[in-house]
């Protein structure tokens, strides 16, 4: 996954998920609109190394600024969370995002 992306309102975002750790079975996608608070996911079992996690146009119906990461449910039961942050010298921390742009239709899905 990019560590930016932009999307169109209302459209269907498609991502792979490369597995991460081997013992990984599932992922799951967390956005989180930074002005709203809403919080948007989709999950999808790994087939061949990749889980495809779709968002439909209800989903992405929403403009904003989105943070995101992706947890792994592990087959021993744990979790492991991936994200890709930037951390400046301070130790002060922002995850990388993806924006929701107003589509030229209103986000009619």
């Amino acid at each position: 996954m990019a560590r930016n992306l932009t999307i169109i309102q209302g459209s269907v975002a498609a991502f792979d998920i490369v597995q991460n750790d081997p013992t990984a079975t599932s992922a799951t996608l967390y956005l989180k609109n930074e002005d709203t608070n809403e919080v948007i996911s989709g999950n999808a079992s790994y087939v061949a190394n990749v889980a495809s996690i779709e968002l439909d146009g209800l989903d992405t119906s929403v403009t904003g600024v989105y943070r995101y990461q992706v947890n792994e449910s592990l087959s021993g039961g744990g979790l492991a969370k991936y994200g890709a942050i930037d951390c400046d010298s301070d130790g002060d921390c922002d995850f990388n995002y993806i924006i929701v742009c107003e589509s030229l239709d209103g986000g009619i899905p």
